[in-house]
């Protein structure tokens, strides 16, 4: 019997510092540490840091669009 292959990435939530509750959801490897990432907050309008608050699910191959 064929063994079941393991996720290999992890999709989270980011949320931003700049107070303003503006989340985004990223794809990453699943082994990797906690992700923090400088991206635009459409609601300040500046590029601010966003910080990893949860991890939604894991998943074998991520799609691409």
């Amino acid at each position: 019997m064929a063994r079941k292959r393991l996720a290999k990435y992890a999709v989270v939530m980011l949320e931003s510092l700049a107070g303003t509750g503006h989340r985004r959801v990223i794809i990453r490897m699943k082994d990797a540490q906690k992700t923090e990432q400088i991206m635009k907050d459409p609601l300040v309008g500046q590029d601010v840091l966003y910080k990893e608050i949860k991890r939604i699910r894991s998943i074998k191959v991520p799609r691409r669009t």
